[in-house]
């Protein structure tokens, strides 16, 4: 049989849970039935080396804020497209689908497969043009039911973001102070703002503790100023780009992430797999992994000083919702169930009527 052509499309290779996603897929990609190249828009190659020790091809363009780009790209695109010989290209992230779209026009019988990666695609300009471009698309991938809305497919298919859960299971030492952790990109989005007066009255109540922010973004120097406002460099602390997300994770003693908007966060899942008591916000498809009984979700940010104090004086609690979630990571969230479902989504595209009773099936 054939070999299906697999082009893996994303915005850049930055160290974040997409890119992390891709790796995961294109790793476990079944090489009997997949031929298959990475490619990245941006020129951010954190995970470049991952790819190729895996011997897995990737390409890297250099997308700018200027038309001149947009149109070099394109043309890039469609030559490395004809070399190929891509049937499938999977967009992750908006420029992706942006992108992909435009050569649709060129390349018809390309099978095109977007996945937002997040439930809030940041603009009122990017959801008018993913909605009313959904006709190109042969589907949409989302992440739960809740996340069906009018600007994907109407049979987007419910496939959710996965890990390699037994890839977490280290036996490392807890840090000597008790540690709240949060991973991410320091933005808007992702809210570590939040911590600032949780922080503040948990000190003046007399806990001792710390917590430990591992990311990099454009608020940083806004955080920085407001910690060190507040008096509280002993209690959080900006500690960049984590290279070792496992450890870190086994190594503190919870998660705690108050997030405005979110997909299915990657790094939820992480702390999970390391079997992490989890304290966050229930946006996006959260819902999926975290209630009661897996973690201390919280309706309000006004819940998260509570949430904080409660894991700390009933650790024994919050260890038996962290056990709780790692069994459901197992059975719902693991890579190889989950590379399966993509390997069959990509196999049916390649027949239309096929792959079009697939998705109704898979979408139902």
């Amino acid at each position: 049989m054939k070999k299906i052509k697999v082009m893996h499309l994303i915005t850049s290779l930055e160290i974040g849970g997409a890119q992390k996603v891709v790796w995961d897929l294109s790793k476990n990609l079944n090489q009997a039935k997949f031929d298959q190249v990475v490619v990245s828009l941006m020129d951010i190659t954190n995970y470049v080396p991952l790819f190729e020790k895996e011997n897995i091809p990737v390409e890297v363009f250099d997308l700018r804020k200027n038309p001149f780009s947009f149109f070099k790209i394109l043309s890039g695109m469609s030559r490395l497209i004809q070399k190929e010989k891509i049937d499938i290209i999977h967009a992750q992230l908006y420029h992706s689908a942006l992108i992909t779209t435009f050569l649709k026009f060129k390349f018809p019988h390309l099978k095109f497969v977007f996945t937002s990666q997040n439930w809030n695609i940041e603009s009122k300009a990017r959801e008018f043009f993913i909605r009313n471009t959904k006709g190109f698309r042969d589907t949409d991938i989302i992440f739960s039911e809740q996340m069906r809305s009018p600007i994907y497919k109407d049979d987007a298919i419910i496939i959710p973001n996965f890990i390699t859960v037994d890839a977490y299971d280290l036996n490392v030492p807890k840090f000597s102070k008790f540690t709240f952790l949060n991973l991410g990109r320091l933005g808007e989005q992702k809210n570590q703002k939040a911590f600032i007066e949780p922080v503040k009255r948990l000190k003046q109540k007399g806990y001792s503790f710390q917590v430990l922010i591992a990311g990099v973004g454009s608020l940083e120097e806004e955080l920085k100023q407001q910690i060190a406002d507040n008096d509280l460099q002993e209690e959080i602390k900006l500690i960049g780009h984590c290279s070792d997300v496992p450890k870190i994770c086994n190594q503190a003693h919870c998660f705690a992430m108050p997030s405005l908007w979110e997909g299915l966060p990657l790094a939820m899942l992480e702390a999970g797999a390391s079997e992490l008591p989890i304290i966050s916000t229930v946006v996006g498809s959260i819902d999926m992994v975290l209630n009661e009984n897996t973690g201390y979700p919280l309706s309000t940010l006004d819940q998260l000083e509570a949430s904080m104090e409660r894991v700390m004086n009933n650790y024994e609690e919050a260890t038996q919702k962290a056990a709780a979630m790692k069994q459901l990571l197992l059975e719902q969230f693991d890579v190889k169930a989950n590379v399966r479902k993509h390997e069959e989504l990509y196999v049916d595209l390649m027949n239309t009527v096929k792959g079009k009773q697939l998705v109704k099936e898979m979408s139902a």
